[in-house]
């Protein structure tokens, strides 16, 4: 464990900040059919990975709206699918919560008006008290295998266990309530009438 907290200080002592442009270096290889950078489970410093600042601030890019069912789908060409969107910025709208536990590094299931699912893990910051209405959520598209009692199950999560992963608190979106919404541009329209 003290290796561990060594190597955590040594890539976060960078002071890199979410929206900067990054090069990563090192060793990789096929993990459950992602690319996995590595250290080849060695403490040798000369197997460390680097991360290099390319240029700070350049933002984040805009999520890409995608369905509930479109990531629940194997597209072995990556057109389209889950397999597209994994390490991608993406947003899925009206969702509520159908199971799970709300809160830190936990995993809830998410569905739509149609009732598809989908597993959303809350990722490492307070998001707050679950919503109790529909939300949208921006998260990053991620994919891993079915857990058993055991571990991972085999032969899962190479064209399944697709999933959103939510990392900060304004990943989760509540609209304003629709009589809110006309009473706001009912009021902007009666004083753009009184004022003319």
């Amino acid at each position: 464990s003290d290796i561990w907290e060594e190597e955590l200080v040594r890539l976060n002592s960078s002071g890199f900040r979410e929206g900067d442009r990054v090069r990563i270096k090192g060793y990789a290889m096929a993990v459950g059919g992602k690319a996995n950078i590595n250290e080849r489970h060695s403490a040798d410093p000369s197997m460390n990975f680097t991360v290099e600042l390319v240029q700070a601030g350049v933002g984040l890019p805009e999520p890409e709206i995608v369905t509930i069912p479109e990531m629940n789908t194997f597209d072995p060409t990556r057109l389209t699918g889950g397999e597209r969107y994994q390490c991608r910025r993406i947003r899925i709208n009206d969702v509520h919560v159908v199971s799970g536990t709300w809160g830190k590094n936990q995993r809830v299931t998410i569905a739509d008006k149609l009732g598809n699912t989908l597993l959303m893990k809350l990722c490492n910051v307070d998001f707050g008290p679950a919503p109790d209405s529909e939300f949208d959520v921006i998260g990053l598209g991620n994919q891993e295998p079915q857990f058993g009692p055991s571990g991972p199950i085999p032969g899962t999560g190479l064209t399944d266990g697709y999933q959103i992963w939510v990392t900060r608190p304004d990943g989760i979106i509540i609209p304003e309530p629709v009589s809110l919404t006309l009473l706001l541009m009912g009021g902007g329209f009666i004083l753009s009438v009184r004022k003319r």
